[in-house]
């Protein structure tokens, strides 16, 4: 008689209904251990002892990602998977990959995807597209004044701040910006800022 190995999963996210819907789709197989916490400030949250992590669709996307680097890096035996609806977006799943995550799935997903999909993670796969995990997917680079305007952006100053230490105008310090969002695809100076460390560009 083989023995059953018990999974430990830790579900991250302040829904209950959501909670309890990830138990409901694990419930039927006795394989799965699973806790909840409901934020980042979770004791639980350090990812110890937890063979999964699901971070849930509540939290916006940089929260997600932020959560999903921080279980990454505190426990290397943790495997995290981001549950959203940017799932099928590539530029988020090479987010997701450079967080340290197993997986980004689909909060459409059917439950039979579901349970395959962490079947597979449990055994060590990485479930992204092919040019993610070859490294073949690339973000159009910045130029080298677009990371000086950037590492000002990061340091939260405003466009005449960043104008005037660069000796150029405020348009133009406003147009470099505009770039770099545009690059970056993102609206948000602060996910632009998360999306370049990401990538070790400042």
């Amino acid at each position: 008689m083989a023995i059953v190995q018990t999974v430990r999963v830790l579900v991250i996210d302040p829904s209950f209904i959501f909670y309890q819907g990830i138990r409901q789709a694990l419930g039927s197989s006795p394989t799965y251990q699973i806790e909840w916490a409901q934020d980042l400030k979770s004791p639980l949250t350090s990812g110890e002892g937890f063979d999964l992590a699901l971070i849930g669709p509540s939290f916006d996307t940089h929260a997600a990602l932020e959560l999903c680097c921080q279980l990454a890096t505190r426990n290397e035996k943790t495997r995290v998977v981001l549950i959203s609806q940017h799932a099928e977006s590539v530029l988020f799943q090479e987010d997701a990959f450079l967080a340290g995550a197993f997986a980004c799935l689909p909060s459409s997903a059917s439950q039979q995807e579901f349970l395959d999909a962490l079947e597979q993670i449990s055994r060590g796969v990485r479930l992204f597209r092919e040019e993610i995990l070859s490294g073949m997917f690339q973000v159009e680079p910045l130029t080298r004044r677009e990371i000086e305007i950037l590492v000002r952006i990061a340091a939260r100053k405003t466009d005449k701040e960043i104008a005037d230490a660069l000796c150029i105008s405020v348009n133009t310090a406003r147009n470099h910006t505009q770039n770099i969002l545009r690059k970056l695809q993102t609206n948000d100076r602060e996910a632009a800022v998360w999306r370049a460390r990401l990538r070790g560009w400042i």
